[in-house]
């Protein structure tokens, strides 16, 4: 997986469930740019997050796991 930062890794690790690393690269090239911070991923509204996660498997359960997890560690 590509990434740059424990940020990027965190998120590439959730949407990687059930989904190639190849297929993770490319949704996160603009899922990284969007979303540059903890809480970024925090505030948005879920159903925007959804939207973002959508072409990754289990999109919604992966909006909950983000969320909760950037909650937890500060976001």
């Amino acid at each position: 997986m590509d990434y740059k930062n424990a940020l990027q890794l965190l998120g590439a690790k959730v949407l990687a469930a059930q989904y190639t690393d190849v297929k993770v690269n490319e949704v996160t090239l603009d899922f990284f740019s969007k979303y540059r911070s903890a809480k970024d991923y925090v505030v948005v509204e879920v159903e925007e997050l959804e939207e973002d996660i959508r072409p990754t498997y289990f999109y919604r359960q992966k909006t909950t796991n983000t969320q909760q997890t950037l909650t937890v560690t500060g976001g």
